[in-house]
């Protein structure tokens, strides 16, 4: 649906888990960032310009390791130079992950998720890697949707690419 809405009737999906594509059908790939970039007019990144960021990372909806990430990036001494967000809602049930949150962190996430600033859709849109955490920080720790140890790719690992960013993905 993604791709005939933006006016693609001819593709091709690649995959590394074919039956993924019919559990989210809202992921899209390498290809797509690369005809997004070009249908968008985005300016190619200039690697030699200074970055307001250290490091950038979009966590998404609240799953016990990206909720674990976030709360580790506001105690580090070099927060400021960071820009991190996550969504403002309950951790997400429902992904077995084999990670799971300490008490004090599930605390500490129920005391400041109201404190957070709502989601802004333009900059956290699928379609989207307009956000800072892409453009303007050096490295994206990029929240991928699973911590399981297999090899699971989404756009949350290609804004990144498609940015020139540095990336380590969690």
């Amino acid at each position: 649906d993604i791709f005939r809405n933006c006016g693609l009737e001819n593709f091709v999906i690649l995959t590394h888990d074919p039956c993924h594509e019919s559990l989210e059908n809202r992921i899209v790939y390498f290809p797509f960032w690369l005809w997004k970039r070009s249908q968008d007019n985005l300016a190619q990144p200039d690697l030699g310009t200074e970055k307001t960021f250290l490091i950038g990372s979009c966590g998404g909806r609240p799953r016990p390791f990206r909720v674990a990430n976030y709360l580790s990036l506001l105690r580090k001494s070099y927060r400021s130079r960071c820009i991190i967000n996550i969504w403002r809602d309950n951790i997400a049930s429902g992904y077995d992950e084999g990670f799971d949150l300490t008490e004090e962190e599930k605390k500490e996430w129920t005391k400041i998720k109201e404190t957070l600033p709502a989601v802004d859709n333009d900059s956290h849109s699928t379609l989207s890697c307009q956000h800072p955490a892409w453009s303007d920080a050096y490295l994206n720790l990029v929240n991928e949707s699973t911590v399981k140890p297999r090899i699971f790719i989404t756009e949350k690992t290609w804004k990144p690419i498609m940015s020139a960013q540095l990336f380590l993905i969690l």
